[in-house]
């Protein structure tokens, strides 16, 4: 294939380029097990509007942090680096071996978690019902249904707090995490085109709030109507399947560069 005219979303039709970045933008949710594990934390026991409201405020804050890097790239470190074959090659290289590592390792902290969480507690461990704004129900595994009571005059205020908590977090995990490569990397390709770096950003960030807000909103339902506000098993669950599809999506996105043919399918 002739590297001149190796093909990159900075050539590509506008609705490829929407379509690769919603795309990205939906695997970007799904392959972080950072992120479910955030929007699980987040959204158990909350009904679906309320965990839908977290998680897309969640969503917002990583946004912020993504187009903040974005920012940054296109506007410093992209007039330095030039894209070329050979750093697009690089920066595809990295973002394939991201994911795996980021895979890798969340399956190994989520099995040593799980393995602390439910190790049997003593009967000294057990603590008694305190007096307070929540309502518990002891177990004897130590798990607790805390339900909130809605004429309570502190929940709104502490609803607030969530929605603050949760957009803060959003916008250091944006800022830091190593998923970002997958929304920032292109927008190198595409510095001297307005339009196209606009584009990709709007339907990466817009699908990946829509993605994150649904997911919570559907765990935030089910735990609910199952009556159980921490779930070790479930949480457990989601790392393992989450840390699969990471390390699925980097070894195919390594093995498809590789052989060329993730420019045919990201590219004209």
């Amino acid at each position: 294939m002739d590297v001149e005219n190796d093909a990159n979303l900075g050539h590509s039709s506008l609705w490829r380029v929407a379509l690769t970045a919603t795309s990205l933008g939906i695997v970007h949710v799904l392959s972080g097990p950072d992120h479910l594990g955030a929007l699980v934390a987040l959204s158990n026991g909350k009904t679906w509007r309320q965990a839908f409201l977290l998680g897309v405020q969640w969503g917002c804050g990583h946004s912020i942090g993504i187009l903040a890097v974005a920012l940054f790239c296109v506007l410093i470190i992209g007039h330095a680096l030039a894209p070329n074959s050979i750093f697009s090659a690089v920066c595809k290289y990295l973002t394939g071996l991201c994911l795996v590592f980021l895979g890798v390792w969340t399956l190994c902290d989520a099995h040593q978690e799980y393995n602390e969480i439910n190790v049997p507690p003593s009967p000294t461990h057990l603590a008694s019902s305190p007096k307070s704004r929540w309502s518990q129900v002891q177990c004897q595994d130590t798990s607790y249904v805390l339900l909130q009571s809605p004429n309570d005059p502190s929940a709104r205020l502490y609803l607030s707090a969530s929605s603050a908590a949760s957009i803060g977090a959003g916008i250091l995990h944006g800022a830091a995490g190593p998923g970002c490569l997958l929304a920032v990397l292109p927008t190198l390709s595409m510095q001297n085109d307005t339009l196209r770096t606009l584009l990709y950003l709007g339907c990466f960030c817009g699908s990946s709030i829509l993605s994150m807000g649904s997911f919570a909103a559907l765990y935030g339902e089910l735990t609910q109507r199952s009556g159980r506000a921490r779930s070790s098993n479930a949480a457990y669950n989601v790392a393992v399947a989450s840390s699969v599809l990471s390390i699925g999506v980097g070894t195919a996105w390594i093995v498809l560069q590789a052989t060329g043919v993730l420019n045919r399918v990201f590219g004209d």
